[in-house]
């Protein structure tokens, strides 16, 4: 996963998606923080709106 800051937005949107689906809301919380930590601008919109609740895709 440490790799996952080179991947395009999209790409990074849909492992956030994938994991939102798969993993606990622990796990998603912990990859939240962990995303944060690499202060990933183009894809905070995608984190806040999983850490604010777990949107459902339109």
């Amino acid at each position: 996963m440490a790799t996952i800051f080179a991947l395009p937005n999209e790409v990074v949107e849909l492992v956030l998606w994938q994991i939102e689906d798969t993993q606990t809301l622990l796990s998603v919380s912990s990859v939240c923080k962990w995303l944060h930590s690499l202060s990933l601008r183009p894809t905070v919109y995608w984190i806040t709106k999983i850490c604010a609740g777990s949107p459902s895709p339109s």
